[in-house]
């Protein structure tokens, strides 16, 4: 009888130390593993990994499921969480954004070649959002994926696709896509931005088909006030220019309405003069088409191009061409 007393000692103590290698094993930092030193020998092994998120996160409607990928210097690794663990990054607001820096512990999973960590819970996963410098639209392309960036634009088309809404934006010669996702939590309430309007994009930095973009991080979308403009004046306007973005200040000194658009000549006081063409779906929707007269002031921008050995400016949208003074 007196041993037993002994046995159950014996079982609190190996319970405790059995607990103390738990906590110990826990509390004491996990080496960070690279994603180049990844191999299917270490398939079900518990790592941590730490990069910078790629792109949005897939997200079940239900909250049942939530990836993304994360690169380091060394290749890029999906992280998945189910269930539990997808609902508790939910609830905590952990969701992460093109641009985090992730740390991530869970265990691996190395299926045909493709390795995927596998978060267990909402404590597995500790974003940190980086601050964005802001840059011009034309140094996006100088950028790594994943880096977070903000830049300034004019919006010039926006569109909708797979739960995306794309916005092009346009600075001068450099133009690029910023995309918002229409699918993460709140994305659905994200107005429509104005086509013509200016704004600051911020985010992580993305590709598509060889482009790169700009893949909005919550919020990262804002109104900016256009820029001050410096039209030069039609008589700098030369052949040395063509196929640049081009604004010009002119009085119009013609117009000519062809099936389509409208040809309207645009002449400087020293007698030099350039053609604009507008095509329907830009001049129709002018609110002074209607009362446009020789002699009017415009401030003009558009594409320089060339039409039967003469240049041409062809604004893009209705913005694109504003009377002087306004």
């Amino acid at each position: 009888m007196l041993f037993r007393p002994f046995r159950a000692l014996t079982l609190v103590l190996a319970l405790g130390g059995l607990l103390a290698l738990i906590w110990a094993a826990r509390a004491t930092p996990r080496a960070t593993t690279s994603a180049g030193a990844i191999t299917p020998a270490m398939n079900f092994a518990y790592v941590r990994l730490s990069g910078v998120v790629l792109d949005f996160p897939a997200i079940e409607p239900d909250g049942s499921y939530l990836s993304f990928r994360v690169a380091d210097a060394d290749g890029v690794v999906r992280a998945q969480a189910y269930r539990a663990a997808a609902l508790g990054l939910l609830a905590a607001d952990a969701i992460p954004s093109p641009g985090d820096e992730a740390q991530i512990e869970g265990t691996l999973r190395i299926r045909d070649g493709e390795a995927a960590l596998v978060v267990s819970s909402a404590d597995g996963v500790v974003l940190t959002r980086r601050n964005a410098d802001l840059i011009g639209l034309a140094g996006l392309d100088g950028l790594g994926l994943g880096q977070r960036a903000a830049v300034l634009g004019q919006i010039r088309r926006v569109r909708e696709a797979g739960g995306l809404r794309i916005l092009t934006l346009r600075d001068g010669n450099a133009e690029a896509d910023a995309v918002m996702s229409l699918d993460l939590p709140g994305g659905e309430r994200e107005a429509s931005p104005v086509v013509g309007s200016w704004a600051r994009a911020t985010g992580g930095v993305g590709e598509y088909r060889g482009r790169r973009q700009l893949l909005l991080m919550p919020g990262g979308l804002a109104a900016e006030s256009a820029p001050a403009q410096s039209p030069r004046p039609v008589s700098a306007v030369s052949r040395a220019l063509l196929g640049d973005w081009v604004t010009t200040e002119a009085r119009v000194s013609r117009l000519a309405p062809f099936k389509g658009g409208i040809r309207i000549g645009l002449a400087s006081d020293e007698g030099s003069e350039l053609t604009m063409t507008l095509f329907d779906s830009v001049w129709t929707v002018l609110p002074f088409s209607s009362t446009l007269a020789i002699g009017d002031g415009l401030v003009v921008s558009g594409r320089l191009t060339e039409y039967r050995g003469a240049l041409e400016l062809q604004p893009e949208i209705a913005p694109d061409v504003v009377l002087a003074g306004r």
